[in-house]
């Protein structure tokens, strides 16, 4: 069958330009080109997933960064605790939390939502599900009054406002909150970027797993697992050659496959573009 085609009028749709999408001067760029993006990194123990994560955090992120992080062995873990005091030091502003839900009426992450969506002049007149004031210390409140904001140099990079990192606590990544979170995490501040870490991808919701803008798997998962990454990303390419370039991506230790979901560019680690 042969397509011709006949010129009937000049209309062109242009993309619509949202607070999401493509930034040319975002720090980091050659890692995400997405602003701000759902980072999804499904990997197995002593993989290398931390040391993912603090190259991302020292080479996307600066002192203006403010970090949310919810891991259940932030203050046991060598590489955990090497990578606070390096934030700390480095002046950023640190909440770290071991669990989402602490108790039946607790939930950490619907604190920090509350107080980072609220309209409140006084961050202090907010209350918990107990009924008794946060301290939310450093925790910036948004305020009805417009600031001042001071005008960049042109060569500055953009930086996320906020950085969420959600790391072994697999067995509540399905808290209401996350998806909640997940949905609205685009709109808040000035850029809020979010990774979270777990073995399998079956361990959030579906409706998080629509969220994600990238993901990274690392090596040593079955087929079985990989049939059900791919179909939950909803992949155009054929699963057998997304398993080629899966054991290909990560035939040396430490590397694993890149995929930009939207775009579906793959890589081998981040420097490498996978043709296929």
């Amino acid at each position: 069958m042969n397509i011709t085609e006949e010129k009937i009028n000049k209309i062109i749709v242009d993309p619509l330009h949202t607070k999401k999408g493509s930034v040319k001067n975002v720090l980091g760029k050659e890692y995400f080109d997405l602003y701000p993006y759902l980072l999804f990194i499904s990997a197995k123990k002593k993989s290398g997933k931390t040391s993912l994560i603090w190259n991302i955090i020292k080479n996307t992120t600066d002192k203006n960064t403010k970090f949310f992080i919810f891991c259940g062995t932030y203050n046991v873990d060598q590489s955990w605790i090497k990578i606070l005091k390096y934030l700390r030091k480095r002046g950023n502003v640190v909440e770290t939390f071991d669990c989402i839900r602490e108790d039946r009426n607790t939930n950490n992450l619907q604190i920090v939502m509350d107080a980072l969506t609220t309209v409140e002049d006084e961050p202090d007149n907010i209350e918990d599900q107990r009924g008794t004031k946060i301290n939310f210390g450093v925790i910036p409140t948004p305020v009805k009054k417009k600031k001042r904001k001071k005008k960049r140099k042109k060569t500055e990079k953009k930086v996320c406002e906020y950085m969420f990192i959600f790391d072994d606590i697999s067995g509540e990544l399905k808290n209401p909150a996350i998806s909640q979170f997940l949905k609205i995490h685009r709109h808040i501040g000035e850029g809020c970027n979010v990774i979270l870490s777990s073995q399998y991808v079956k361990d959030i919701t579906p409706s998080s797993a629509m969220q994600i803008d990238y993901f990274i798997t690392f090596k040593n998962f079955s087929e079985e697992r990989l049939r059900h990454i791919h179909k939950l990303l909803d992949l155009s390419i054929d699963f057998n050659d997304y398993l080629k370039l899966y054991y290909y991506a990560t035939s040396e230790p430490y590397k694993f496959l890149y995929t930009n979901t939207r775009s579906e560019e793959m890589r081998k680690g981040f420097s490498k573009r996978l043709k296929y």
